[in-house]
C-alpha cells in the first residue's frame, strides 16, 4: 500500500486542484494508468485502456 500512495503523491495532477491539468480527463487517466503500471494494480486495468 505504501508504494501505491507514494506513486500517487508523485503525480500531483491526481490530487492538487491547483494543477492546471487537474480537470483534464486524458492527463488524469494517463497518470492513473501509470500508477497502475507501477503497482500490482496494473492487472486490474481493462484491456480497452491498455
Amino acid at each position: 500500500m505504501d508504494v501505491f500512495i507514494s506513486e500517487i503523491q508523485k503525480r500531483n495532477v491526481l490530487w492538487n486542484k491547483l494543477n492546471p491539468l487537474y480537470n483534464h480527463r486524458l492527463a488524469v487517466d494517463k497518470e492513473w494508468e501509470s500508477v497502475a503500471e507501477c503497482t500490482s494494480f496494473s492487472s486490474m486495468i481493462p484491456s480497452s485502456h491498455q
